[in-house]
């Protein structure tokens, strides 16, 4: 078994789930990256990042059905899954969320959305964040 076979896992999943991000993440591997959809796992890390920003661009657009629900799926798969997955989930995903949000309103709503496990994570990599007080 591969030491990434969780974080496979984990793309799979995404790819399962939701096909509108499938759709993405395969245009962004081939036109952004000159990748290939079959040569997704190669770029699993990355295409874990274009998640997060999927989900960032969702509360960015007051989209809050689309960000609650990719939010809700990787909580799900944080607590359910082994320390590579979660290690996957935290890296890859929380680290980057609400990065390019401008508009503090906006971020604050944002903040509210992310479920309890995933704003633990964001506030040990990053601390309690500025836009909540």
């Amino acid at each position: 078994m591969r030491k990434d076979h969780e974080e496979i896992e984990l793309l799979d999943a995404i790819y399962d789930e939701f096909p509108e991000v499938a759709k993405d993440l395969d245009y962004t591997l081939k036109y952004n990256w000159e990748y290939e959809p079959h040569e997704r796992n190669e770029m699993w890390t990355s295409l874990i990042e274009r998640y997060s920003q999927l989900t960032t661009d969702a509360i960015s657009r007051g989209d809050e059905k689309t960000a609650k629900k990719y939010l809700s799926f990787m909580e799900d798969q944080y607590l359910k899954g082994g320390e590579n997955l979660k290690k996957a989930v935290d890296v890859y995903y929380v680290e980057s969320l609400l990065w390019d949000i401008k508009d503090v309103k906006r971020k604050k709503w944002g903040w509210s959305l992310i479920p309890n496990a995933l704003q633990e994570l964001y506030i040990a990599l990053w601390g309690e964040p500025k836009f909540k007080k």
